[in-house]
């Protein structure tokens, strides 16, 4: 029942008195065109509609692939190996470091799962230990052994962190792992030394604690020769 427009009838030939079948039709003919014209304004502003999502979703599309573009290049430049999965634990992405450090492209590594790279050369429990951690939404960090492409093993601090939306809801997990191997070496070097400083100094600090003892209560005749054997 809304006015769409306006139908003016002119003058007609011969006079100008409109019959009453004159003005039916035109009724008629208001009828008909009122929908029609309502249509043309709807599809007008359907048009219109469309037009505007549509550069609103190409806005959009822009503003996603440049922020894709900017993850990749910080994931890129980060020195440690950073692997990315979904809710499922399932990778979706890996990083160049990530590449070097296990001798694997990503191709070959998508579609396994976190726990799948670790499964081999891991106890089973630090495992699921790791997994309920980050079921319950929580970050996990610890220490782990990774294999390489060749079957090599290597030592690795990973860090496995929940991802999640705008909403606070979890959609993923996205871990960096550190190559320790030099730290771990290092460590055992210096275990081992403290340990052959510890043997080699056992013994001539026994013997100075000895002929300490015995320089207390030597003779006279005897002290000149403690004292020596403790110099040496």
């Amino acid at each position: 029942s809304q006015v769409q427009g306006m139908i003016a009838l002119g003058p007609k030939y011969g006079g100008d008195i409109f019959s009453n079948e004159d003005i039916d039709i035109l009724r008629i003919i208001a009828r008909q065109i009122g929908p029609l014209i309502e249509n043309i304004h709807l599809l007008t502003e359907l048009r219109q509609h469309a037009s505007d999502l549509e550069q609103r979703v190409e806005e959009r599309t822009t503003e996603l692939y440049n922020a894709k573009e900017r993850v990749e290049a910080i994931l890129g430049s980060v020195g440690d190996g950073v692997i990315v999965t979904d809710l499922d634990s399932t990778i979706t992405t890996v990083n160049k470091a990530y590449e070097e450090q296990s001798g694997v492209t990503a191709p070959e590594v998508i579609s396994k799962t976190l726990f799948d790279l670790f499964a081999d050369t891991n106890d089973p429990v630090t495992l699921e230990d790791m997994r309920t951690t980050l079921r319950e939404g929580r970050i996990w960090i610890g220490e782990l052994i990774s294999q390489r492409k060749d079957g090599t093993t290597f030592n690795v601090q990973l860090t496995v962190a929940p991802v999640r939306d705008q909403k606070g809801q979890m959609v993923g997990f996205v871990g960096s792992q550190r190559d320790i191997t030099r730290q771990i070496e290092l460590a055992r070097l210096k275990d081992i030394f403290v340990s052959d400083v510890s043997h080699e100094l056992r013994t001539p600090t026994s013997n100075i604690s000895l002929y300490l003892e015995l320089l207390e209560s030597a003779p006279a005749e005897k002290r000149k020769h403690y004292l020596k054997v403790l110099m040496e």
